[in-house]
């Protein structure tokens, strides 16, 4: 019985603490979206994972209006963020974003994160 109890408080404790993690203030949710247009990709990617933690869909649509936007980094913490919210166009941005890199000004160069890391340096 003594065990059972126990496990009942786990619970609650950890429902009660992830319940209270997501609760956001309207300031708070209207700061994290604003700095999706930040040109400092540190502050990009905190906001896209502070949009992952808590689950805030409404980031979705400045998401898409806004990824051609951003530098590369950006856009890569842009395609975490939707694809971290299951948006249904993660696929097409990251597809999109793969036929910007020109293969031309890559020859010689095995993998997608030295491309990428190139792409970046130009910026």
């Amino acid at each position: 019985m003594k065990k059972k109890l126990q496990i009942m408080f786990f619970i609650l404790f950890q429902f009660l603490w992830v319940t209270e993690a997501q609760n956001l203030t309207q300031t708070e949710i209207d700061s994290i979206i604003n700095d999706l247009y930040s040109d400092n990709w540190y502050i990009v990617d905190n906001a896209t994972l502070s949009i992952i933690d808590h689950n805030l869909t409404e980031a979705l649509p400045i998401l898409r209006d806004n990824f051609w936007n951003q530098s590369l980094n950006s856009r890569i913490s842009y395609l975490e963020a939707m694809e971290g919210l299951q948006s249904q166009e993660t696929l097409s941005y990251g597809l999109a974003l793969f036929d910007t890199l020109q293969y031309k000004n890559y020859q010689g160069i095995d993998t997608v994160y030295k491309k990428l890391s190139l792409q970046t340096d130009k910026k």
